[in-house]
């Protein structure tokens, strides 16, 4: 744990300074360039990232701006770990932490590549497979990642849908509800 906070230390530090100076800038790209030479893909990769943080420079915004919504999605994902875990305990399944930690982190990787409309299968066979290589027996670490996409998955489908139906109906009436928004006098 300890080289993970080091290695988000120093991936901040280096960001802070890419962002703030061009020379850091073009020494990175110089490097990059050097070391991708010969792998076509990783030279288009590090142009792409390099257009991404040249637009990000000149955004203008202080670094406090940014935070926030970095701070919701760590937030996200501690909340997300504290999930499975509360349902690896629920069904008294033994947590090995840094198991369920890598497991969880794992997982996240084919997660953010949408490869099934809602990871449907992705997450539940991962976080199953990876389960049982930390030790845990298979029936159960099935039984953990099926309770974990339940709660986490399926559990919120409902709210989404509520959400999804609410602004439907407020995009049809308009935007401030039919016709409360004409003014006296105003006929159709």
């Amino acid at each position: 744990m300890p080289l993970v906070l080091v290695a988000l230390v120093a991936s901040a530090a280096v960001a802070a300074l890419v962002r703030r100076s061009k020379t850091a800038r073009r020494c990175l790209r110089r490097l990059w360039g050097r070391g991708t030479r010969h792998v076509g893909w990783a030279r288009e990769l590090g142009v792409a990232t390099g257009r991404v943080v040249d637009r990000a420079a000149h955004l203008g915004q202080e670094w406090w701006r940014w935070a926030t919504p970095l701070l919701q999605s760590l937030g996200n994902w501690v909340f997300d770990l504290a999930c499975l875990i509360l349902c690896m305990h629920a069904p008294h399944i033994a947590v090995a932490w840094p198991g369920a930690l890598v497991a969880y982190v794992l997982t996240q990787i084919p997660a953010g590549l949408r490869l099934t409309p809602g990871n449907i299968g992705v997450v539940e066979a991962g976080l199953a497979v990876l389960l049982s290589a930390y030790g845990v027996p298979s029936s159960e670490a099935l039984a953990a990642a099926l309770l974990y996409r339940a709660v986490n998955y399926w559990a919120v489908q409902p709210i989404g849908w509520c959400c999804c139906a609410v602004m439907t109906l407020r995009g049809r009436r308009g935007p401030r509800g039919g016709r409360a928004h004409l003014r006296r006098g105003d006929q159709e």
